[in-house]
């Protein structure tokens, strides 16, 4: 299962034994392919076992099998899977039990949307998954897939229930709000600071609701863990206090000891 890594292993102790000494960078980075190589190998060997669906298996009937490439965080492999077709509905039901997005798996998915909510554009968010991860995605996938699950989670944030409701003792709202860089259709007819009176920018609102319940040992409240729900969007000021409102009520607001 590691033939790359094995072979990697041997061929850095060969120059060695030849040159008597280490390139530690070339070492690093050779191994770390070699190992997500052979990593991506495992992965395609697990998921094309014949009886991969498990518990899964549709009652439709098998149309027949088809191959896509699946992009994970270890690299790119070819999965296999049975198409199957029936009354209800026809498709690929590995897809939904390994959590594709697309042709990207959960995590890489993940790492694009969080490369690309934390870099100055989609440029930037492949160069750091390049860089940090080792997997080179486009930016213009990136930016297709970012845009894909913004979707499903704007969907998800009308019609979610919130378990984190229960009584306690504070409740906290903060909000602000700052300028982000836009395309210029984006801002056209806005006006702005640059000498022209146009602008480059647009305001973004941001907001988060969490809850206290303990102190530090000076006896200021200190956030709860994982008890955080962010709000950004743009929009006046009066549509994103109500969005807060919304928020507010939903975690819990008539049942908070005090809202601060």
């Amino acid at each position: 299962m590691m033939e790359e890594t094995d072979a990697f292993v041997a061929l850095v102790q060969q120059n060695f034994a030849e040159n008597g000494t280490w390139d530690m960078a070339a070492i690093e980075k050779g191994l770390r392919e070699a190992l997500l190589n052979d990593g991506c190998r495992i992965l395609e060997a697990l998921f094309n076992q014949p009886s991969s669906l498990g518990a899964h298996v549709p009652k439709g009937s098998l149309h027949d099998y088809r191959t896509r490439t699946v992009h994970c965080l270890l690299g790119s492999f070819e999965l296999k899977r049975g198409y199957y077709h029936s009354e209800e509905e026809s498709g690929c039901p590995m897809d939904r039990v390994l959590g594709l997005i697309d042709s990207y798996s959960p995590g890489l998915a993940k790492s694009m949307c969080r490369a690309a909510g934390t870099d100055g554009s989609y440029d930037e968010a492949e160069q750091t998954l390049e860089i940090y991860a080792g997997v080179h995605v486009p930016a213009s996938q990136i930016r297709r897939i970012v845009q894909m699950v913004g979707g499903d989670l704007r969907n998800w944030s009308l019609q979610r229930n919130e378990s984190r409701c229960g009584k306690v003792p504070a409740l906290y709202v903060s909000y602000d709000g700052t300028g982000v860089p836009m395309r210029k259709e984006e801002t056209a007819g806005r006006k702005g600071k640059q000498p022209g009176g146009n602008s480059k920018s647009r305001e973004v609102k941001l907001g988060c609701v969490f809850t206290s319940t303990t102190t530090d040992e000076k006896g200021n409240p200190k956030r709860d863990p994982q008890s955080t729900t962010y709000l950004a969007r743009f929009g006046s000021a009066e549509e994103f206090g109500l969005d807060m409102l919304k928020e507010a009520r939903l975690r819990g607001l008539g049942k908070a000891g005090a809202a601060l």
